[in-house]
């Protein structure tokens, strides 16, 4: 999916399947460490989509 120019039309660029599965590492990591991140979930028969809390760093 990281790879698919489409969904990754607003992100720097496609990501390879190394940093795709490095990005995902770091997205459960973070979650079980704060309680809280990234994530999507796919509602059924539906093009919708929810994402949760992310840190914004300046």
């Amino acid at each position: 999916m990281c790879r698919d120019k489409d969904v990754m039309e607003f992100f720097l660029k496609p990501l390879t399947e190394e940093e795709s599965y490095s990005m995902g590492r770091r997205i459960k990591s973070l979650i079980a460490e704060r309680g809280w991140g990234l994530w999507a979930v796919e509602v059924p028969d539906q093009s919708k989509f929810r994402s949760g809390y992310s840190e914004i760093r300046y």
